[in-house]
C-alpha cells in the first residue's frame, strides 16, 4: 500500500567506514523508489539541537544518520531527523528522512 505512495526516485548510499581522517565512505549507490516533500521544517537533530530541514523523504528501507541520500535535482545530504514506522514483529517497515 505504501509503496502506491512512492512514486519519485532517490540514490541511496549505505555508510561503509571512515578514514584515518575521519571522511566516510560508502557502499555502492542504489536506486529507491521514495517519497520527496521540499517543505521547510524545524527538526530536532541526533545530537538534539534544533536545526532547519528543507527536504521530508520516505523509503521502505532502515535508513541510519551516517548514510548518505541523493535527490533528482542532484542534492546530496546526511540525515538531519529520523523517524522509523515497524511492523508488528519489530522490523522496520519504512523511514522517514528529514533532510
Amino acid at each position: 500500500m505504501l509503496a502506491d505512495y512512492l512514486n519519485q526516485t532517490v540514490t541511496y548510499e549505505s555508510f561503509n567506514s571512515r578514514d584515518v581522517y575521519g571522511d566516510p565512505s560508502y557502499n555502492t549507490a542504489v536506486s529507491l523508489p521514495a517519497r520527496v516533500s521540499y517543505r521547510q521544517k524545524k527538526v530536532y537533530s541526533q545530537t538534539g539541537d534544533e536545526v532547519m530541514s528543507f527536504c521530508h523523504v520516505t523509503v521502505e528501507r532502515e535508513v541510519t544518520y551516517d548514510d548518505r541520500i541523493t535527490l533528482a535535482d542532484g542534492v546530496r545530504r546526511v540525515p538531519l531527523a529520523l523517524r522509523h514506522a515497524r511492523n508488528a514483529d519489530g522490523t522496520i517497515h519504512h523511514t522517514g528522512v528529514d533532510l
